[in-house]
């Protein structure tokens, strides 16, 4: 039984109906879901707060996708066995674990937790009727379609490069005449009009809410919302991926991490851009062919390392002042034969 009391603490955490809502606010994009595991905090809310246009990049890249999807779309067997005997405790266990192997803090990935909601009322809906057997099979392929529609609808309506003049609204009538956005549950409703500050009273505005009963809803209500604005992304030019540009049209690379030292692509570029355009400099091939010499005279042991080492420091220097214009070449090649 214990594994069955795990299962129950489990689900006792969340919500009986989970409440899944996204916004928009001036250049913002606002998720919020019901609070799943600080009930006794009293806090409400796990809100979400997104630059217009940057959840969408974050879902292409995001890397649960792969793991949160393939537990769905394995999940209609599960289904089909809880339907055969909903009261067998045992049978609960497989969907239990996909659960758990579908976890992400990221927002999209919140819809998966619609299996909480099936597992507390039996896999029955609030009218009674049985959840389909591929009803969270249908939401892994859902994630599916959206994730390939972010990369068709992306690079021809919002890649900058791609839009030679056109608004990303005509370039998305001129190439998908037949696409309708279509999105359900939107409600008007009151919605914070300033961040929370301690101390200081609420206040209240009007917005449209759209509470996503499948990923593709998220989808078209945020294309919809882009279209509006005309949001605009690059490709970052060192990791190739997608960006937010909107007001940065100068801009050439992104501020994701590319290693564990926790640099982004925009703060190690342009030391990767001074050492492309420098070794194609005639300071740098004369420096390579006197390394190469001086290095295997090190190696035959005509040459201390101490040496070695002293002279590799001083002619990296006097590489970089040839490049920078400080020497001419011919000087640069001189110190190297004559050492002076």
């Amino acid at each position: 039984m214990s594994l069955h009391n795990d299962i129950i603490e489990f689900f006792g955490r969340y919500p009986d109906k989970l409440s899944m809502g996204l916004y928009t606010q001036e250049h913002d994009e606002i998720f919020f879901v019901a609070c799943l595991s600080d009930k006794e905090k009293g806090t409400p809310f796990e809100v979400g707060v997104f630059e217009l246009g940057q959840s969408m990049i974050d879902f292409l890249y995001d890397p649960d996708y792969e793991r949160i999807v393939g537990a769905l779309l394995e999940s209609d067997s599960h289904v089909k066995q809880i339907l055969e005997a909903p009261n067998d405790v045992a049978r609960w266990v497989p969907l239990y674990l996909l659960l758990q192997a579908a976890q992400s803090q990221f927002f999209y990935f919140y819809l998966v937790q619609e299996i909480v909601t099936a597992y507390k009322s039996k896999m029955c809906r609030p009218d009674g009727t049985p959840y389909p057997i591929d009803y969270f099979c249908e939401i892994g392929r859902s994630y599916q379609r959206l994730r390939e529609r972010v990369k068709d609808i992306v690079g021809v309506c919002f890649e900058e490069t791609s839009k030679n003049g056109a608004s990303a609204t005509e370039r998305y009538i001129e190439n998908f005449p037949l696409d309708t956005l279509l999105y359900r549950d939107v409600s008007g409703e009151p919605v914070p009009a300033r961040p929370y500050k301690e101390g200081e009273p609420m206040s209240y505005k009007m917005a449209e809410v759209l509470h996503p009963r499948m990923p593709e809803d998220i989808g078209n209500f945020l294309f919809f919302q882009y279209l509006k604005e005309n949001i605009l992304f690059k490709r970052c030019e060192n990791c190739q991926k997608y960006f937010v540009a909107t007001g940065r049209s100068n801009v050439k690379y992104c501020d994701r991490m590319v290693d564990e030292t926790g640099k982004t692509c925009r703060q190690i570029a342009p030391a990767m851009t001074f050492r492309e355009k420098r070794k194609d400099s005639p300071a740098e091939k004369v420096f390579n062919r006197a390394y190469k010499t001086l290095h295997s005279r090190m190696s035959a042991g005509k040459l201390s390392k101490e040496l070695f080492k002293e002279w590799s420091k001083e002619a990296r220097q006097k590489r970089d002042e040839c490049a920078a214009g400080k020497i001419t070449l011919e000087d640069f090649e001189r110190w190297l034969v004559d050492g002076d």
